[in-house]
């Protein structure tokens, strides 16, 4: 090659490598815009929690002396903030009231008696609290909305605002939702404890979780794991970032197919089930999986074994087949519980890899339903939504 070919070969380098998509060598980014909004208080409310009082003997002058029968309960204990505490008491009247009191001192609203409204069944009332940051390496200071909630002798708590916005993925926009951990955990963050909603089929409806219809139609859940890439307008995305506030939230395109979220291939794994045979799951591609994580004390798994095993026993097993995952490390232990109440299809001792993969809570009964292409299409907890794996059952095994 001759001096003055290579010389026009590098001139055209750069140029050739601008012509080139930048996704090819940098993931792209969504910066999401989010706003604070109010989470609504009727129909079916989350994200309340039970608080309890205690009987409390007050130093002198730190309440209203026309106070009488005070007790506390801890509102807000997270290490990073002032502490902030709901007080119960009887006025002099002898009227049972609830108010704020922060160990700052600044939250607005500090010993005067609470306002309720009523709701349905419920009687609701505003509180507008300051988050105190106990050093400097806390977020600055902020008012957050909180509520208190009492029903049926029982008094709730939660932060009453939540972070809005429209993420645009591929021309297309999809309303968006972000809630803190809990009343005890204000701040937003990539966790699994920080709550994304997507309203995935644009119906201005957030499905927090899986369920049918009155129709007997699959509706599809719209909480996403912030810490599990996710799928929107068919493009694969994970949360790279939020700020405490929840004002910002940054996602990047995602380029792999394994996750552990529906529409991905979950991780392979290999498995001895209770009779000693070994496989894997990735040998499985081809049939129609349902992976069940249960446990021999838990009530609600009871209710789901025999559901689960009619199941078993109404499909074809060379296309379907049930894998049911015990907590229980002794063969035996399993083999004497499942004498009076079996469990169908694979049943697996404790394999702690694949817990911790696919359910590091320990929750049960929890379960994945993988297609014959590999990827996932349902997973979740909870007796109600077998009802559901037993309909996307049918809907797969049934030729269309």
């Amino acid at each position: 090659m001759t001096r003055g070919c290579r010389m026009k070969i590098r001139l055209l380098i750069p140029i050739i490598f601008a012509l080139i998509p930048a996704t090819l060598f940098s993931q792209s980014q969504i910066v999401t815009p989010l706003f604070r909004a109010a989470l609504p208080d009727t129909g079916g409310i989350t994200g309340f929690r039970t608080i309890n009082f205690a009987g409390i003997a007050p130093a002198e002058g730190q309440y209203p002396g026309s106070w009488s029968n005070i007790e506390i309960a801890p509102l807000l204990t997270d290490p990073r903030l002032m502490q902030v505490n709901i007080i119960r008491y009887k006025d002099a009247a002898g009227n049972l009231n609830y108010a704020v009191d922060s160990e700052a001192g600044k939250t607005r609203g500090m010993n005067t008696a609470l306002k309720f409204r009523k709701i349905n069944d419920r009687m609701i009332a505003d509180m507008n609290i300051s988050l105190q940051p106990r050093t400097g390496n806390t977020p600055k200071p902020v008012d957050v909305a909180y509520q208190l909630m009492l029903r049926n002798q029982s008094v709730y708590a939660r932060v009453a605002e939540c972070r809005e916005g429209n993420i645009n993925v591929k021309g297309k926009q999809f309303k968006i939702r972000l809630m803190p951990p809990s009343a005890n955990d204000p701040y937003y963050s990539i966790s699994d404890s920080t709550v994304c909603l997507v309203d995935l089929n644009n119906d201005s409806v957030f499905t927090p979780g899986w369920k049918l219809s009155h129709a007997g139609d699959i509706i599809s859940a719209e909480k996403i794991s912030l810490i599990n890439p996710f799928m929107v307008n068919s493009m694969k995305l994970r949360a790279a970032s939020v700020d405490s506030f929840g004002y910002k939230l940054t996602c990047q395109e995602y380029f792999g197919d394994t996750a552990l979220s529906a529409g991905f291939c979950p991780p392979n794994f290999s498995f001895v089930d209770i009779s000693g045979t070994q496989d894997s799951l990735s040998s499985l591609k081809g049939k129609l999986v349902l992976m069940t994580f249960w446990s021999a004390s838990c009530p609600f798994c009871e209710k789901v074994r025999p559901m689960l095993n009619e199941l078993i026993e109404k499909t074809d097993s060379a296309k379907f087949l049930s894998i049911a995952f015990s907590n229980q490390p002794d063969i035996r232990a399993i083999n004497d519980f499942m004498k009076d109440q079996p469990y169908k299809g694979t049943v697996v001792p404790l394999a702690p890899a694949v817990w911790r993969k696919f359910d590091r809570r320990g929750t049960t009964p929890a379960y994945y339903l993988i297609d014959s292409d590999g990827k996932i299409r349902i997973y979740g907890s909870g007796v109600s939504l077998f009802q559901v794996i037993q309909k996307m059952t049918q809907n797969l095994l049934t030729p269309q």
